[in-house]
């Protein structure tokens, strides 16, 4: 072989692994065997669900997680003064609430909606004007047995660069 067919090679062999981690990336959901592109539309002036997960439904509510992203100025800090004045208006009992190492809010929650029980905890992370508000939402009932799954979930949550 020639020095220039293996320098050819190399080059082609370095290019398809580059080349395949720059298709559209998809979601995957092993258990049911299924994978989808994801549908997103970036937008600077909305606030809305980027992303939405069920489990089965149990007692009439699926748990569910719940990725929101929402146009926001202030700081972490401003964010969590805001949220725990929004749970004392609804009634809501603070579990937890807390800064983690700066770079992320911690919020876990309890109380009725919709005349229901119901336990929240979430995550909120943010670069540049917007925070990413990543809630876990069950019946206070299912909590216990599913919490492990749901905050999980929440907690495996990551900006990318």
């Amino acid at each position: 072989m020639t020095k220039t067919f293996l320098s050819l090679l190399m080059v082609a062999s370095i290019a398809v692994p580059l080349q395949a981690q720059t298709a559209p990336a998809k979601l995957i959901f092993p258990g049911h065997r299924f994978s989808i592109a994801p549908l997103e539309e970036i937008s600077a002036t909305s606030s809305y669900v980027v992303l939405f997960m069920n489990l089965p439904p149990t007692e009439n509510f699926s748990p569910n997680v719940n990725v929101m992203v929402q146009q926001y100025q202030g700081t972490l800090e401003d964010f969590k003064i805001l949220s725990e004045t929004q749970f004392v208006e609804q009634k809501w009992v603070l579990i937890r609430s807390e800064v983690r190492e700066g770079k992320a809010l911690v919020l876990e929650y309890a109380g009725a909606y919709n005349g229901v029980d119901m336990h929240w905890y979430s995550r909120v992370l943010k670069r540049g004007g917007q925070v990413f508000l990543v809630t876990c939402t069950a019946r206070e009932s299912q909590w216990g047995k599913l919490s492990p799954r749901l905050v999980g979930a929440v907690d495996s949550f990551t900006l990318e660069k």
